[in-house]
C-alpha cells in the first residue's frame, strides 16, 4: 500500500469485457441527421452510414409537426436500403416539420437519430451559415471537432488583437490571441458560443497560425474532442525590432519567450494539463495527431521550425497525458528542412504511423525515433502519403511539391516516390519553382488510378500528372479553369509581402461532390464571384458541365476545403471568410451509400493537420473488434485519472477523469490486464481476461 500526499490510498481495479461488439477506427456512432428545404416545399434528409451497419441494414424515416411525437414511418413496410438520403415530397410550403431516422436490420428497429427541424419554402437552401460573434475582428482561423460527442462538428475560431478593425498590420506588434468555441445545435442548425480562452501572444496576424497552433482530437477516449494548443507566454520583441529569416518569416529571439503546450476540455475550455515545450528560434510551431503506440491510442506531435537556415527542425512526440515519448533535435532529421504541415501514414503496415518531416520519413519504436530515408532536396510546401498507383506499385506512395530548392539548381514542381524506401517513381525537374498547392485524387477514368496535381504560385502555372508521371494538362495562364488564377496586387516591402493577398481560393481542388467513383473540381470566386463545381473534361474546352453553380457567397472569402461535414458520405464545401464560414452540401438524391469518411482516422488526421486538401485513402481495418474496459477508483468510489493500464500484448491506455479506461481493437485471445502506477497499490494487482471471439455479428 502506497501513500500519496500523506494519505493512505487503496485503489480498486475493475475490468469489464466486451468481446462481441463492433468498432470502427474512430468509433463514429452518430448518424448526424440533417434536414434542408428544397424548391417547391420539398425537404432533403441526409444521414450517415456507420461502419457497424451491414448490407441488410435499412432505414425508416419519421416525420411530425410536433417535436418528439412520431407515428408510423413515411416508408412504413419498405425500409430504405440503397441510400442514406431521402427527399420528402409530401409536404406543405411554409410548414415546420421534425424528422428522425431509425435503422432496421432483420426486423429489429434500432435507436433513433437526432431530431432535425426544417421549415419548408418555395426556394431551396443547401447551405449552413455560421456568423462569427467577434464582429470587431477580422480574419479568424477556424478549426472543427466534435466537442460534446454528438457526432456533429463544432467550431473553434482563433483570432488576435492585431486583426481588430482599424488596426493596421504592424510587424512590431505583440498581439493577444483568443480561441472561441461554438457548439452545433442539430435542431436549430445554429452554433452557440460556449467558452473563450486566452491563448497567449502572437507577433502579427500572418504568423498566428504558427505561433499558436491548435489541434482538435479525442485524447481521453470518451468520444469528445479535446483542444491542444501551444500558448506563447511573453513579449515577442523584447529587444526592439523584429527579426526576419532568409525566407521572409519572423524569428523569435532565442530564449526570449517560453511556450507551453496546453490541453483544454472541449466543452468547458478549462485546462486539463500543461507542459513547457523546448524553445526554438523559429516561430513556426505545428501540432498534429499521430498513432505511435501499439494500443492505437492517439499521440501528439510538435514540429518546431521549417528551414535549416532558421534553427533547423525539431520533432517531439508526447502521449495523451503529455509524457515525452521521444524527440529528434535539430540536425537529426535529414537535411534539417520540413514542410508547413505534419503528415503521417502507416507506411509499413504495422498499424503504427510513420511521420513525414519535409522529405524525410521518420519511424519510431517506443522511446526512440530515427530517419528511415531522406531525399535531401530541401524545403517543400506539400507532401501527401496515399495510394496513387495500387495497380503497378505495392504499398503507398508520397507526392512531394517543392518550394524553391534552396540547396540545388533543380527546379521541380513535383515528384512521386515509393513510401517504403523513398525511391523515385517519377520526377519533373527544370519546370518552375514554388509549387504551393498539390493534391492526389481520381478525377478522370481516361487514365488509370489517381492523378497528381501541382500548382506554382509565382508563375501562375499548374500541371496535372497521371500516376505514371505523364503530364496530361498544363495551365500556364491565370485564366485557365484548372490552374491558378491571379496573384494579388503587387505590394512592395519585405518578402513575403511582395505578393500580398494571394488568392488561395482559385486553385482548382477536388471534392467527392456527386458521390461517384471520380471526384469533381471546385473553382471558387471567379471574376463574377460565383462558385463552380465541374467534371474533368480532358481535351474539351466547354464550360457547360457544371454540377453546381452557386452565387451569393461572401465577397471577402479567403479559404475553403472539402469535408464530410453533414449528411451522407458525399463531401461538403466549407468556406471561411472574414466573419464566419459557410458549409454547402449536396441536396440531390443519390441511390448509393457508403460509411462516412469521418470514421477513417487518416481522413481526419489529414484535415486536422493541414487545412489545404491532401487527398484521401482508406486505412486498413483494425486487427480485432474486442474491447477490455473498466474503472479505477479509490475506497470512496472516486475515479482516479491518468493510471496506465497495460495489456500483455503490449497495448496500453490511461484512465480518464472518471477512472474509466478502454483498450480497443483486440482479437480473440487471453490477456493479462495490469494497472501501473508507483503511487498506488491495486486490488487486484492484475486480471486475466479471455476474449472468446472478435466477431462483428
Amino acid at each position: 500500500m502506497n501513500r500519496r500526499l500523506g494519505n493512505t490510498m487503496k485503489v480498486f481495479f475493475i475490468v469489464m469485457v466486451l468481446a462481441q461488439c463492433a468498432f470502427s477506427y474512430e468509433d463514429i456512432s452518430s448518424r448526424a441527421l440533417i434536414a434542408l428545404p428544397k424548391d417547391s416545399g420539398d425537404v432533403f434528409l441526409g444521414w450517415r452510414l456507420l461502419n457497424e451497419d451491414s448490407s441488410t441494414t435499412g432505414f425508416y424515416i419519421y416525420r411530425s409537426t410536433v417535436s418528439g411525437s412520431y407515428g408510423a414511418p413515411l416508408n412504413d413496410g419498405s425500409p430504405l436500403m440503397d441510400a442514406t438520403n431521402y427527399i420528402d415530397t409530401t409536404t406543405t410550403v411554409g410548414e415546420t416539420y421534425y424528422y428522425i431516422v431509425k435503422p432496421v436490420d432483420g426486423g429489429v428497429i434500432g435507436n433513433s437519430t437526432n431530431e432535425a427541424q426544417v421549415t419548408t419554402s418555395m426556394t431551396g437552401n443547401n447551405m449552413f451559415n455560421f456568423t462569427w460573434d467577434a464582429i470587431d475582428y477580422e480574419s479568424p482561423w477556424f478549426f472543427m471537432g466534435d466537442l460534446n460527442g454528438d457526432g456533429f462538428l463544432d467550431i473553434l475560431a482563433r483570432y488576435n488583437s492585431a486583426s481588430r478593425r482599424g488596426v493596421t498590420t504592424d510587424d512590431t506588434l505583440t498581439a493577444s490571441v483568443y480561441i472561441d468555441a461554438y457548439l452545433f445545435d442539430p435542431t436549430t442548425t445554429h452554433w452557440t458560443p460556449i467558452w473563450t480562452y486566452f491563448a497567449g501572444t502572437s507577433p502579427y496576424r500572418r504568423e498566428t497560425k504558427y505561433a499558436v497552433p491548435v489541434l482538435v482530437w479525442d485524447y481521453t477516449n470518451d468520444g469528445k474532442d479535446e483542444v491542444v494548443l501551444v500558448r506563447s507566454d511573453g513579449d515577442w520583441w523584447p529587444y526592439g525590432e523584429p527579426h526576419y529569416d532568409t525566407h521572409g518569416g519572423l524569428i523569435m529571439v532565442l530564449d526570449s519567450i517560453q511556450c507551453t503546450m496546453v490541453m483544454l476540455d472541449g466543452m468547458t475550455g478549462s485546462v486539463i494539463r500543461t507542459r513547457p515545450v523546448p524553445k526554438h528560434p523559429d516561430l513556426r510551431y505545428i501540432l498534429g495527431p499521430a498513432y505511435l503506440t501499439p494500443d492505437m491510442q492517439p499521440s501528439i506531435l510538435l514540429q518546431q521550425g521549417a528551414y535549416a537556415s532558421v534553427g533547423g527542425v525539431r520533432l517531439v512526440a508526447y502521449d495523451a497525458i503529455f509524457d515525452l515519448l521521444w524527440g529528434l533535435g535539430c540536425g537529426e532529421i535529414g537535411d534539417n528542412h520540413a514542410s508547413h504541415y505534419l503528415v503521417t501514414g502507416d507506411v509499413d503496415g504495422d498499424l503504427i504511423d510513420e511521420i513525414l518531416v519535409g522529405d524525410n520519413l521518420v519511424k519510431q519504436n517506443g522511446d526512440s525515433a530515427w530517419v528511415v530515408w531522406s531525399l535531401g532536396r530541401d524545403h517543400m510546401d506539400q507532401n501527401i502519403i496515399c495510394d496513387v498507383d495500387p495497380d503497378s506499385n505495392n504499398g503507398l506512395e508520397i507526392l512531394f511539391s517543392y518550394e524553391a530548392p534552396w540547396g540545388d539548381e533543380v527546379n521541380s514542381p513535383a515528384c512521386l516516390v515509393k513510401a517504403i524506401d523513398g525511391s523515385y517513381i517519377w520526377d519533373y525537374p527544370n519546370r518552375y519553382i514554388d509549387a504551393k498547392m498539390a493534391w492526389v485524387a481520381n478525377v478522370t477514368n481516361d487514365f488509370p488510378n489517381c492523378e497528381c496535381y501541382a500548382a506554382c504560385e509565382y508563375e501562375g502555372r499548374a500541371d496535372l500528372f497521371t500516376a505514371s508521371g505523364d503530364c496530361i494538362f498544363t495551365a500556364d495562364t491565370c485564366t485557365r479553369r484548372y490552374g491558378y488564377a491571379a496573384l494579388g496586387p503587387y505590394i512592395s516591402g519585405p518578402w513575403p509581402w511582395r505578393y500580398r493577398y494571394v488568392d488561395w481560393n482559385r486553385y482548382a481542388k477536388p471534392i467527392r461532390w456527386t458521390g461517384g467513383d471520380i471526384k469533381q473540381f471546385v473553382r471558387i470566386y471567379d471574376a463574377d464571384g460565383v462558385l463552380r463545381i465541374f467534371n474533368w473534361d480532358y481535351g474539351q474546352s466547354g464550360e457547360n458541365d457544371y454540377s453546381l453553380t452557386q452565387a451569393g457567397l461572401p465577397t471577402e472569402g479567403f479559404g475553403w476545403s472539402p469535408s464530410d461535414f453533414f449528411g451522407d458520405y458525399r463531401e461538403d464545401i466549407v468556406i471561411t471568410y472574414l466573419h464566419g464560414l459557410q458549409i454547402i452540401t449536396n441536396t440531390d438524391a443519390i441511390n448509393h451509400r457508403e460509411p462516412t469518411y469521418l470514421g477513417d482516422r487518416k481522413y481526419r488526421q489529414a484535415q486536422n493537420s493541414a487545412p489545404l486538401y491532401k487527398g484521401y485513402y482508406p486505412m486498413p481495418g483494425p486487427p480485432g473488434n474486442g474491447r477490455i474496459s473498466g474503472f479505477v477508483f479509490d475506497t470512496l468510489g472516486t475515479g482516479i485519472s491518468d493510471i496506465k493500464i497495460e495489456s500483455s500484448d503490449g497495448k496500453y491506455c490511461f484512465s480518464d477523469d472518471s477512472g474509466y479506461y478502454s483498450i480497443n481493437y483486440l482479437p480473440a485471445g487471453t490477456y493479462t490486464i495490469t494497472p501501473v502506477d508507483v503511487r498506488y497499490g491495486f486490488t487486484p494487482s492484475e486480471k486475466i481476461i479471455t476474449l472468446a471471439t472478435d466477431d462483428t455479428d
